[in-house]
């Protein structure tokens, strides 16, 4: 009787497991995906620095395209390379391929951040692992009293639902997968273009399979 009944309880609890795992599966099936949550208008935004603490290191080159979804996928780009008052140290360098005289007289962060602030509006800015770039975005909008209030959306959800098997999802890893080059990679208006077709290929892959859905 004891072994009729234990049987039946670990069977019944592996029916269990398995029903709320099915449960599971269906409500993750049905819940929006990241990609179909994003606005018709959105600014892709990409940073390039001197290192990794915001509290110590600078920025060095910015870069933003505002995207227009209902208004015939209009783009619009700005970029540009950031006076740091300080020498590109060479593993920066050798990263991103920024060197010292390429930014040496060019625009301090104090302006650029205002010329950024104004291209982008109060339109939602998305990043590629938005926690680094706002912490330098937030501290150099506080130097010139300004205020960053913008709806903050981080892609690197999107890039897992687009690809789940990836090996990682490094932004140069997923252009590859993509089919894309990364000649020009960790330069922020390159990057804001791969998180740019990062999201139109999670949409179309989206549209894709629920036009298979439905068929």
């Amino acid at each position: 009787t004891h072994t009729m009944s234990a049987l039946f309880s670990s069977g019944w609890t592996g029916f269990a497991a398995a029903a709320i795992g099915l449960a599971l599966f269906l409500l993750i099936l049905r819940r929006p995906s990241p990609v179909s949550r994003l606005p018709a208008h959105f600014v892709v935004v990409d940073i390039e620095t001197t290192g990794l603490s915001a509290n110590t290191e600078s920025i060095i080159e910015i870069a933003a395209i505002k995207v227009r979804l209902d208004e015939a996928n209009h783009y619009a780009a700005h970029a540009a390379l950031v006076d740091p008052g300080r020498e590109v140290p060479p593993i920066i360098t050798q990263l991103t391929g920024i060197t010292s005289d390429m930014v040496r007289g060019r625009r301090g962060i104090d302006e650029e951040i205002q010329a950024f602030l104004d291209f982008v509006g109060p339109d939602p800015l998305v990043f590629y692992f938005a926690e680094f770039d706002m912490k330098f975005l937030r501290k150099a909008a506080r130097a010139v009293g300004r205020a960053i209030n913008n709806p903050v959306i981080d892609a690197v959800p999107i890039a897992h639902r687009a690809f789940p098997r990836a090996p990682d999802h490094k932004l140069t890893t997923l252009s590859n997968l993509m089919g894309l080059s990364n000649a020009g990679a960790h330069r922020a208006l390159h990057d804001c273009l791969t998180t740019l077709r990062l999201i139109q290929y999670a949409r179309a892959k989206e549209t894709q399979g629920r036009n298979l859905g439905s068929a």
